[in-house]
């Protein structure tokens, strides 16, 4: 099980991640749930700390449920369920401010919804979609991949 934070910037782009390792592509600040986390928002908000310098309350009224996601299992691994939390709009000012660990990520970027489409693996990029309709709509999405 894993929990992560999206953000996006004022203008509702996606602000992604680069990960150290090209397999592993764009992110968000997340990772897998550890034996003394108490819930995958805990997760996120550690991990979006570790990776981003963001410190956040762990609080579900301020960090709305964006995305369930249900990956099936591929390349060797089970089912993982993973949830997607909605950290906010940052702005450029915030975003510049992020604090990378360089030994999961290389740079930071914003991407639209046609600039995620164009240049984003479709894997990666309809996942990304989705929690943008979230965020505009206010319905959590359900994604099986």
């Amino acid at each position: 099980m894993w929990g992560s934070i999206f953000f996006t910037d004022s203008d509702g782009a996606a602000v992604l991640l680069r990960a150290t390792d090209p397999a592993k592509g764009l992110q968000w600040a997340g990772g897998d749930v550890e034996f003394t986390d108490p819930s995958p928002l805990h997760t996120a908000v550690r991990e979006c700390f570790e990776e981003t310098g963001i410190l956040l309350e762990p609080d579900p009224e301020r960090l709305p449920l964006l995305a369930t996601v249900v990956e099936q299992p591929r390349n060797g691994w089970p089912t993982k369920i993973g949830f997607a939390f909605f950290g906010g709009a940052l702005s450029p000012e915030q975003v510049a401010k992020i604090r990378l660990d360089p030994a999961e990520h290389t740079e930071v970027l914003v991407l639209t919804r046609d600039e995620l489409a164009k240049t984003v693996e479709p894997r990666r990029a309809q996942l990304t979609l989705a929690v943008l309709d979230a965020v505009r709509t206010g319905v959590p999405a359900y994604v099986v991949r």
